[in-house]
């Protein structure tokens, strides 16, 4: 399968967000470093519309039972 050009020029910046949730965790590539940070959002929405102004991807995850695995 050949990707557009635009995908491989993505940087490496990932969003991820538990579903009731308003905080998220930003998790940025450079070369062989990881970082993150914590981001807060009023919704689910609102982090989706962040990551489409700066084309991150985006990771929505179901709230658990278990608030130790969120």
């Amino acid at each position: 399968m050949k990707l557009p050009a635009a995908f491989s020029e993505m940087p490496g910046k990932t969003l991820f967000m538990a579903a009731g949730n308003r905080q998220a965790v930003l998790v940025t590539r450079t070369a062989n470093k990881m970082r993150q940070r914590a981001l807060n959002f009023p919704g689910a929405h609102a982090a989706l519309d962040w990551c489409l102004n700066r084309r991150a991807s985006f990771v929505l995850v179901p709230s658990a039972a278990n608030p130790k695995l969120n």
